[in-house]
């Protein structure tokens, strides 16, 4: 969504929200709800809920195997209870378009007056699904399960990793060249070995739940490797959730981890109470140095590499030090020939999103002349993308305040580390962010944006009042992209990220009146921190 250009706020006659002490027992409360959520064996689990897209898929393939009968039905409940229900504001109108119309399929149903005419235009005109990449998935699933309408399946190269993409990319895109036939016997003997030797032994992709039920579908249609399809429907049964529905991905818990992890240091969690779970993802590392998003993925993402190294840096632990040192050289093999850097490796456009986060993680800790030169030429990148408006292009999320939050923090390590110049980015940014962000999960992101910056004293404050008054169990309306521009949801996103922004406000305000009091700068006094003995300086990635 384009970021505008607000107005001045008027004077806010409420007061300016908890400051001292009281904010101060908020972001203690936040961070102790946060470790509770902890698994023993030190990651999180939080994986996302299930979505009409996927639901959709699933019925299918169980009616067609004649697998899970209970399952089944379990998941057209889920179906049709969302066909009945108004759409979700949350949700892309493609997002509800596509999905309601592939549920309506699966079930049986005749197809909603005039839908496929509204999908032809919506394919030929919507941006987040113009590449062809993405059509060409779309047009499958679409083929699948309105086999008797005539739908676009564009080609597909053998090798889209070349251009980007996780380890679940080539095996889906196989799958759609098979569906299609058009690339000779030769050809579809490679793309169904490919497919054979990617299965993960849980049956998945990757964990990608879109992308492996699309290449059980087309499997099951060509007739081949039964023993693959029944891997991969146990797979599918296993992630229906209690009410039904089938998510996007079956785990995030590395990616989930890391996050937590760092938010919960940033925040004033000592080192002591975050070691298993910097255990857990020194564990979770791939051979190559990065991390993926989840146990059993076998493609590293800069995404999850750079929050892993922000994180781990922070730690005293030799395990811990030699592990981030390997995610910093991933991430400099991964920068683009631009500077920027993409989620996956391969040469995708940049995002700014990532770019900002490897550029932290780039100099956080104590980096060498090497690491240095990769961030000032990424955040050479960011600065030169920046709108007129302030703002950036949003990528893994819908709110225009999440790629904000990442860049301001990266701009106050550049200032520290005097790469480059970093006022004016910050004030632009800023002055988007006056009117704050629509929902709890905006203004999340919202206020730690405006902390790292230190403007824009009222729409900071307004933000605190909302996240105060919004308790980390609240239900919020999710904003997360996966693939774009589908939305999905994982709760534990807006406790994690509400615990990053109230703290970062916190930290602010004691900067400025020169307080100890829950300031990690100044050392306070916090029962959840580290004990002095062990207690270092944080290095400048604490919002």
């Amino acid at each position: 969504m384009p970021a505008t250009r607000c107005p001045a706020p008027r004077r806010d006659p409420r007061p300016p929200g908890p400051r001292g002490p009281a904010l101060t027992t908020v972001v203690e409360a936040a961070a102790a709800d946060l470790l509770a959520r902890r698994a023993p064996e030190g990651h999180w689990r939080g994986g996302c809920r299930g979505r009409l897209l996927e639901a959709a898929l699933a019925v299918r393939l169980l009616r067609d195997t004649g697998a899970a009968p209970h399952a089944r039905r379990a998941v057209e409940r889920f179906c049709a209870r969302e066909l009945a229900a108004p759409p979700a504001a949350h949700t892309d109108p493609f997002d509800r378009l596509l999905s309601r119309y592939l549920a309506a399929a699966a079930l049986g149903r005749p197809e909603p007056s005039g839908g496929a005419a509204r999908l032809r235009a919506a394919l030929a005109g919507h941006r987040a699904v113009a590449s062809l990449r993405k059509r060409a998935l779309l047009g499958a699933l679409l083929t699948l399960l309105r086999p008797g309408e005539a739908w676009d399946v564009p080609d597909v190269p053998p090798d889209p990793l070349a251009a980007g993409g996780g380890g679940w990319l080539r095996p889906t895109l196989a799958a759609v060249r098979l569906l299609t036939g058009r690339h000779g016997c030769g050809a579809a003997r490679a793309d169904l070995a490919l497919l054979r030797e990617s299965q993960s032994c849980d049956g998945s992709w990757d964990q990608y739940v879109l992308g492996t039920v699309t290449i059980l579908l087309v499997l099951r249609e060509r007739r081949l490797a039964p023993d693959v399809v029944a891997r991969g429907v146990d797979f599918v049964v296993a992630q229906i959730r209690a009410d039904g529905g089938v998510p996007f991905i079956s785990s995030q818990d590395v990616w989930l981890t890391c996050l937590a992890s760092l938010t919960l240091a940033e925040s004033g969690v000592g080192e002591d109470r975050l070691a298993a779970s910097a255990d857990y993802l020194c564990h979770a590392q791939l051979p190559d140095g990065g991390w993926g998003y989840a146990p059993g993925v076998t493609h590293a993402d800069a995404d999850d590499t750079a929050v892993a190294v922000t994180f781990l840096r922070r730690c005293a632990a030799p395990q811990a030090r030699d592990a981030a040192a390997a995610g910093a050289a991933w991430l400099r093999r991964a920068q683009n020939a631009d500077g920027g850097f993409n989620t996956y490796t391969g040469g995708s456009r940049s995002e700014a999103e990532i770019t900002a986060k490897a550029v932290l993680a780039l100099l956080a800790g104590q980096p060498g002349p090497a690491e240095r030169a990769a961030a000032a030429r990424g955040w050479s990148w960011l600065a030169a993308r920046q709108r007129l408006d302030g703002g950036y292009p949003y990528e893994w999320t819908r709110s225009a305040a999440f790629p904000l939050l990442h860049v301001m923090r990266a701009a106050r390590a550049v200032a520290a580390h005097e790469l480059g110049g970093t006022g004016r980015v910050m004030a632009r940014a800023a002055a988007c962010l006056r009117q704050g962000a629509a929902g709890p999960l905006g203004t999340a992101y919202a206020v730690g944006a405006l902390a790292a910056a230190g403007r824009e004293a009222a729409a900071l404050a307004a933000g605190v009042r909302l996240l105060t008054a919004t308790g980390p169990e609240a239900a919020v309306p999710p904003d997360a992209l996966g693939p774009r521009p589908f939305v999905y949801d994982v709760p534990l996103l807006y406790p994690v990220y509400r615990l990053g922004g109230l703290a970062a406000a916190r930290d602010l305000a004691a900067a400025r009146h020169g307080s100890a009091a829950g300031s990690p700068r100044n050392g306070p006094r916090n029962s959840l921190r580290n004990s002095p003995r062990n207690r270092r300086k944080p290095c400048h990635s604490t919002i």
